[in-house]
Parts: structure tokens; sequence; C-alpha cells
């Protein structure tokens, strides 16, 4: 009796083995016909056979492979919500898969077109500080520069530092941010987003191109005016905000190239709330303090400048200066 039992469970345990085998062989079989119509750019017929094959059989050991080519089927359907999907599932449930850079590569894609360029770099900058072969970490590092030069204005690179958590992807943002205030006269702005990083950040290897920009920044900043502005640039009101210091800022902008005495912005946000208001207040007050011990024509036309101007046009050069 002993010796039926123990041959019915090996015979068991053969069937299992060889569906098994059956098995990855149909996985493989169908997941090979999907990448090679991805490869013959018929996209819409490559999901449509890997996601046949993820209902199938699920939990396949294909798995991470499948999701990875769907979401790379889906940019290239320019259906970018399903490829985010997609990727954010790779990610988030398969955290130490060999495909995870792929995968913050191609949700970094999705979020770009998708116009959400603030998400697009905070995952490009996740996969630079992981170990990725090199050339994907070159395209990640030319990408991310790219959007924050050309795609994103400095309130959306203030609200990206506040996301990034690493060292080296705050750097990456501050770097950029600061060379920018600096080369639109926003001197003291600079100023503080250097030293808050450096006192954050002793002995980052960043440190010595962040103090040639301090060093810049102070040495063009002695001669400039400060005058305060403070709006809500974010929160309900963001938009009307935004359109307004693009006037006040044109104005300021116009004094400069031909005035001896020029005048450097010094912008805080409100934020639309009370608190933020009430802070921003008192900060102003002390501002205004030291204005008012100016002569009278320089205070005359510091107050000058308050008065509202009309927005540029977004196909305006400066509109993402």
């Amino acid at each position: 009796m002993r010796k039926w039992l123990l041959f019915a469970f090996i015979f068991q345990l053969t069937v299992i083995a060889q569906n098994c085998r059956s098995q990855e062989a149909a996985v493989d079989s169908l997941f090979y016909r999907g990448v090679h119509l991805y490869q013959d750019k018929k996209f819409s017929e490559a999901v449509q056979m890997l996601e046949f094959m993820d209902r199938i059989y699920p939990n396949h050991s294909r798995t991470t492979a499948t999701l990875l080519m769907r979401g790379k089927c889906y940019l290239n359907l320019a259906d970018y919500q399903k490829a985010i999907n997609v990727f954010l599932k790779l990610i988030q449930d398969y955290p130490k898969s060999k495909y995870l850079d792929d995968a913050l590569y191609g949700l970094a894609t999705g979020y770009y077109y998708s116009g959400d360029y603030r998400k697009s770099v905070f995952y490009l900058l996740e996969l630079l500080e992981g170990n990725a072969d090199h050339r994907l970490m070159r395209k990640a590092a030319k990408f991310s520069s790219e959007i924050m030069d050309y795609r994103m204005r400095n309130e959306d690179l203030r609200l990206l530092l506040e996301d990034v958590k690493s060292e080296r992807g705050k750097a990456a943002v501050i770097i950029r941010l600061a060379q920018r205030e600096i080369n639109q006269q926003h001197f003291q702005e600079a100023k503080k987003i250097i030293l808050d990083f450096m006192d954050s950040y002793p002995n980052s290897p960043y440190v010595f191109q962040l103090q040639q920009l301090l060093t810049q920044s102070e040495k063009l900043g002695q001669d400039y005016l400060k005058i305060g502005v403070i709006l809500p640039l974010s929160g309900s009101l963001s938009d009307q905000a935004k359109a307004l210091l693009d006037g006040i800022q044109f104005a300021v902008n116009t004094h400069n190239k031909n005035r001896k005495v020029k005048v450097e912005l010094v912008i805080r946000d409100s934020k639309g709330n009370i608190l933020s208001a009430i802070q921003a207040a008192h900060w102003k007050a002390r501002l205004q303090l030291r204005l008012l011990q100016l002569p009278r024509p320089a205070r005359l036309f510091c107050w000058h400048l308050w008065r509202p101007k009309p927005a540029l046009p977004e196909s305006d050069p400066m509109y993402f200066s």
C-alpha cells in the first residue's frame, strides 16, 4: 500500500513538472511573439498579445518584462495614462526587479508627454540615485536637464525642490535654480537657496560649485536696490499672481537696461492662505522699513514699480526664462 501511495505521489509531481514546463514554454512563446510585434512597430497587436498572456497565465515568470513591454507599447500609442499606470505597477509591486530603472525612465517619459514636468524630473532624478547602466543614466541626466532648462519656471523648480529628498537630486535642482535666479538678477533669492543647501549638506561634493555661484550672486548684487513682492503664486489665485509677477518683472527688466541704479525683486509666495500671508506681511514690513530709509526719489521709484503690468503672452521668450 505504501508503495502505491509513493508511486501516486511521484506521478503527480511528474505531471505538475510537465505542466510547469509546458506553461513556461507557452509563456515564452507568447512573450517573444509580443516582442517581435513591438519591434515591427505593431504596438496595438503587441499590447493585445501581452495582455492576453497576463490574463491566461497570471504571475508568470516574465511578469515584470511583460509590464515593461506593455508600458513601452502604450507610450508609442500615445496612451500616456495607461503607460504611467503600468510603469507604476511595476515599480510599486516589484521594487527589486531588474527592469526598475527602465520602468522609472518610462514613467518619467509618460509624465513628460502628459505635461507633468515636475513628476517627470522627479522620477528621472530617482533613476540617477540607483545603479542603472551608464547609457541610461546619461539619457536620464540629459533629459532631466533639458526639462528643467526649457519646460519649468522658477516656481516649478521650487516645488520640485520640496519633492526631492536626496542630496544629489536637490543639488541638481538648486544649481539650475540659483543660476537662473542670478541670470534674472534675483541675487538674494539665489543666495538664500544656496546657503540653505550648504547649511544642510556642509560636506557635499557640490559645495565648491555652489560656492562659486554664491560668490557670483554676492558680487553682482552689491549695487542693486531690493524690492519685495508678495503674491499668491500657489493656490487658487496662482494664475493671476503669475501674470502680475510677469508684468512686474518686465518693468524691472526694462528699467535695468537703461538705468544706473539697478533693481532686484525679492519674491515671496503667500500661498493664498492666512498664515503664509501673515508671515509674508511681517517680512514685507521689515523690508519696507529698510526702503523708507532711502532718499525720497528712490522711495518714489520703488513704489512706482509696484503698479500692475500686463501679463506676457506664452509665446514671449521670457515666459520660460
